[in-house]
Parts: structure tokens; C-alpha cells; sequence
């Protein structure tokens, strides 16, 4: 009887120490300023890399003008919003370029004399371009990174009738 007592104390001995040692660090507070430092330290552009080079481009929709697809960019994805009256189209495009020369790109595509550039903006995470054709159809741009490595890159193009508006 000895023994068995001994070894149930033993035994609910080891459970405590267990217990303890699993519980001491429960109320502690995280060391917040530690974790954000090891994120602001990690390197995410080979993951992202890595990623880039697994996606496949899909083909721009009918209608959409090819000089606005990132010449050095891949097709993520697309949306289709047209009707009777006319296009209303949006593709994304990721790139590993940075977005300054992003940013460069499109200016130079609406600096064709065709094109004029109604609206743009700039921020840490990126900048905006609105622009009209003399044709009519006119274009918005969002170009975005995020801190990443990557460029994000968002084209919404429409080209309607006249009178869709009641002009």
C-alpha cells in the first residue's frame, strides 16, 4: 500500500511541476516591440519571388487596350462589366519592378497626345493616374506595393456610347 501511495504522490508531484512550469508564463505581457522588430527584419521578397514565378498570366479581355497591360508584369486577374452601350473592363497586373518605374510606364503611356491626364495622386503605398481619350473611353490606374517588394498594379478602362449618358 506504500508503494502504490508513493507512487500517486510522485506522479500528481510531476503533474504539478508540469503544470506550473506550462502555466508560469501565462500572464505575462507579449514583448510586442521584440515581435515587430523580427517582422520588420524578415526578408519577404524571396517568398514573394517564389510566388511571382508559380503564377500564370491570364489573357487581357477583349477590348482592353494592350499599350496599359505592364509590359513587364503578369495578368492576376480581370473583370468584365460591359454592356450594349459599351466596355467597362478592369485587369490586375502584379510585377516585381518597383513601382516608381511602374509609376514611369504609364505616364509615358498617357503622354501620348491622344491621352490626357485628368487626375494623380501619390502616397507611400503608391500612386493614381485618371486620364481621358479624345476617342471618349478613359482609364484609371492604381499602383500600389504595400512595403512588399512587389508592385500592384489595377487598370479599370471604359469606353461607352455617347448617349449612354443622355449627351
Amino acid at each position: 500500500m506504500k508503494n502504490m501511495n508513493k507512487k500517486v504522490f510522485i506522479t500528481l508531484l510531476g503533474f504539478l511541476i508540469i503544470a506550473t512550469a506550462a502555466f508560469a508564463g501565462c500572464n505575462r505581457e507579449p514583448d510586442w516591440e521584440d515581435m515587430m522588430e523580427d517582422w520588420e527584419d524578415y526578408d519577404y521578397s524571396e517568398y514573394e519571388m517564389e510566388e511571382y514565378d508559380d503564377l500564370e498570366s491570364f489573357d487581357i479581355p477583349a477590348g482592353f487596350p494592350i499599350e496599359f497591360v505592364y509590359e513587364d508584369g503578369k495578368v492576376t486577374g480581370f473583370s468584365d462589366w460591359s454592356d450594349s452601350y459599351g466596355l467597362s473592363l478592369n485587369v490586375s497586373i502584379q510585377t516585381p519592378d518597383g513601382a516608381s518605374d511602374v509609376r514611369s510606364f504609364y505616364q509615358d503611356v498617357l503622354s501620348d497626345p491622344e491621352w490626357t491626364i485628368t487626375a494623380q495622386s501619390a502616397d507611400s503605398y503608391g500612386s493614381s493616374f485618371s486620364g481621358s481619350h479624345q476617342g471618349g473611353s478613359s482609364v484609371s490606374i492604381s499602383i500600389s506595393n504595400y512595403g512588399s517588394s512587389m508592385s500592384y498594379i489595377d487598370v479599370w478602362y471604359s469606353d461607352y456610347e455617347d448617349d449612354y449618358y443622355g449627351w
